[in-house]
């Protein structure tokens, strides 16, 4: 997308797509020009003239609001879904790509996130489950307290990063496990996000209910 517009033309689809996602609704000519400090309606029309010729806006005559975003043309890459990965004992790091993931804004422009779905339960002290997704931001260090995406004996696992007694440390959140250093292994990502699928459960409703 950035290769075909202009700045000026990347900011004001920018502010498009920000208003529609935040408000429902597009931004009028007057709130374009006075976001932009442009000095007339006249130049937003241009800007906008020009989106709708690259295809990535439709104009629609005779509303104040009348400019349409395509969707397909401005929706970032999908986050691939590379494998499984270990919240408990690690398990063999998958490399097949499973599916994507569709963000539009989490991480900086320069940035390639992919994500992982997690086995075992040694993250559920931090709200991170067997099925969940978790985000990762690829990075080769990490702060203590950060979670992390760990490489070892080319296994992959997701725990706290510590340091204990100077070295390098995998730590659970499960009193079940026990942490383990890094030692010659790699941290390949940060953890940024986890996402969950909510899924209906009547069962443990009623069970709820009926305490």
């Amino acid at each position: 997308m950035r290769a075909e517009l202009t700045e000026k033309q990347r900011q004001i689809l920018e502010f498009i797509v920000e208003r529609v996602s935040e408000q429902g609704l597009p931004p009028t000519l007057r709130e374009i020009a006075e976001r932009f400090e442009l000095q007339s309606v006249r130049s937003v029309q241009t800007h906008l003239d020009a989106l709708a010729k690259k295809g990535f806006i439709r104009r629609l005559a005779g509303k104040s609001r009348g400019i349409e975003v395509v969707r397909e043309r401005v929706r970032r890459p999908g986050i691939p879904i590379v494998g499984h990965i270990s919240a408990g004992r690690p398990i063999p790091a998958l490399e097949d790509i499973q599916g994507t993931l569709d963000l539009d804004v989490l991480f900086g422009k320069d940035e390639r996130p992919f994500a992982l779905r997690v086995q075992g339960d040694s993250m559920i002290g931090a709200g991170i489950f067997a099925g969940d997704l978790v985000i990762v931001q690829p990075r080769q260090t990490a702060e203590p307290g950060e979670i992390v995406v760990a490489l070892k004996d080319d296994e992959a696992t997701v725990k706290f990063f510590a340091v204990v007694d100077g070295k390098p440390t995998l730590v659970p959140a499960n009193p079940a496990y026990a942490p383990t250093p890094l030692g010659e292994g790699q941290i390949v990502g940060r953890v940024v996000g986890v996402l969950r699928q909510v899924k209906r459960n009547i069962r443990e409703i009623q069970r709820f209910l009926n305490q």
